[in-house]
């Protein structure tokens, strides 16, 4: 019963937060920042959860683990409807070096810096245990929001072309970050003694199952739609099944759910035809809602008692994200001509800093998989991290170097 509940007041509570009337309230900048990244639905996971009034008891929450991957399949299965072969082939060629440069770059940078701070922190050296919180960090460093709307204070045409590589790039990398982290989730093993090792023709064999079944799932499920026809109710349903089943056998199988609903999206996606595509709009506008249910869960399974050295990891994640994210832009984009005046410069900077919304599910699927203390506080210093350097547009915005001009202002416009 208490599962049960707890799935209910989870549920109410997204489709309130997703309602007109809080979306309204986004017009205050600093509100706008708390909503868009989840964070004042994860401030309510907190007040209702074991460090607030205790009203969801987090063993509930972990028993409805299979259920609760669901959300997680969700995800990645909106993110790979986007991954046609038409569309790819057009953004690579335009944003192929800037996604090549942060993965290159990111993996490097933020992946050594967790291992560093991870086998320091926890003093432990084993290949098997260190790959899961390395290749969470890792994961979650890779691209940024792909929010713009409210960082475009002026139309031009320069503006307008930073936001749209700043979308596609991060949409690009997002793909790649769902398979790297899938990859790493998938490498550790459960030995006899209950230890974590590296069973590598286990692991290759697991995943090979996986990708095998999200074919198949696919290859399914685009049969379902086209049964369906135009009939949205039905679309939804088969949408519906398709995830649960695929994020519920990658979950008993030990693979990522996020990966598994991906790659079934990804072959949806290049094989239905224009019925489907008119009804994917429905579904990506019901992400919204999967998003503030998954902050709610972050919010009920982070562990608020996290110690020195996690404070220490997500300050480090801060200062690279603000030094580094910039940078990397810049280098994947040569060609992008410098801003007229300092008007857009806010854009430029502040748009690669902000964490990836997928970092979250990363976080929260860490947890679901095995709810340790350690994995809890994983997943604060994620949340830490995010909510830090969604704040830093706030702060530009008040810097003025970085305050950009009013839109009649002639030196707005790029020849």
């Amino acid at each position: 019963m208490e599962t049960f509940l707890a799935i209910l007041v989870l549920m109410t509570l997204a489709l309130v937060a997703t309602s007109p009337r809080f979306y309204r309230m986004r017009r205050i900048p600093a509100v706008s920042v708390l909503m868009t990244g989840g964070w004042l639905a994860i401030a309510a996971g907190i007040a209702i959860g074991p460090e607030g009034v205790a009203l969801i008891p987090r063993e509930a929450l972990l028993n409805a683990t299979p259920l609760l991957m669901m959300a997680l399949g969700w995800i990645g299965f909106v993110i790979g409807l986007q991954a046609r072969r038409e569309v790819l082939a057009n953004v690579i060629r335009d944003v192929g070096r800037l996604v090549a440069a942060d993965v290159l770059t990111s993996l490097l940078i933020f992946g050594g810096v967790s291992w560093l701070l991870v086998w320091l922190w926890t003093d432990r050296t084993s290949l098997a245990w260190l790959a899961g919180p390395v290749g969470l960090l890792s994961a979650a460093s890779l691209g940024w929001s792909m929010e713009t709307r409210s960082l475009l204070r002026d139309r031009s045409s320069r503006s307008q072309h930073v936001a749209l590589l700043l979308r596609a790039g991060g949409t690009l990398v997002s793909i790649f970050a769902i398979m790297w982290f899938g990859v790493l989730y998938d490498l550790p093993s459960r030995g006899a003694d209950g230890a974590l090792v590296l069973d590598w023709s286990q692991s290759a064999s697991r995943f090979g199952i996986t990708v095998v079944m999200s074919i198949l799932m696919g290859l399914l499920g685009q049969l379902a739609f086209r049964h369906a026809g135009r009939e949205r109710e039905q679309q939804l349903v088969v949408s519906l099944g398709l995830v649960v089943f695929v994020a519920g056998l990658a979950t008993e199988l030990g693979a990522s759910p996020m990966l598994a609903s991906m790659l079934t999206g990804v072959v949806i996606a290049n094989l239905s035809g224009k019925e489907f595509q008119r009804f994917e709009r429905f579904i990506i506008e019901a992400e919204h809602v999967v998003a503030v249910l998954l902050a709610l869960l972050a919010g009920l399974l982070m562990e608020l008692n996290i110690g020195t050295w996690a404070l220490v990891l997500a300050l480090a994640l801060v200062v690279l994200r603000v030094l580094a994210k910039p940078l990397i832009f810049r280098i994947g984009t040569p060609k992008l001509e410098e801003a007229s005046g300092l008007e857009a410069r806010q854009l430029d900077v502040a748009g690669p800093v902000r964490q990836n919304p997928l970092a979250l599910a990363f976080a929260v699927g860490f947890v679901l998989a095995e709810g340790s203390q350690f994995n809890r506080q994983l997943l604060t210093v994620v949340i830490i991290s995010g909510v830090v350097v969604d704040f830093v547009p706030v702060v530009l915005s008040l810097i003025p170097r970085f305050r950009q001009l009013p839109a009649s202002t002639p030196t707005e416009e790029v020849a």
